[in-house]
């Protein structure tokens, strides 16, 4: 299953870390950003700008992970917040 970015940013992270394994970092500017994680293959770059429904990876189960799911974090300036508030139909 791909995964999009939800808005559009700049990549910051898109790498292996221990917990999430396969993770992609975006930033969106005004100290927004959105975590991906467990990914089975990740398709972008640090640096990499992209635009909302950009594919950014696959759902996988790397790092730290009982089974196939997508790890999905909303960070206003370091503080998490509900994720759901940022979902676009």
């Amino acid at each position: 299953t791909p995964v999009v970015a939800a808005a559009a940013g700049t990549v910051i992270l898109a790498q292996f870390e221990v917990g999430l394994g396969n993770a992609v970092i975006v930033s969106h500017g005004y100290g927004l950003k959105t975590t991906y994680g467990h990914l089975a293959k990740v398709k972008v770059k640090m640096g990499q700008t992209v635009k909302r429904n950009d594919v950014i990876g696959w759902v996988g189960s790397t790092g730290l992970s009982t089974g196939p799911h997508l790890h999905y974090e909303v960070e206003k300036r370091g503080a998490g917040v509900d994720p759901l508030k940022f979902i676009v139909e």
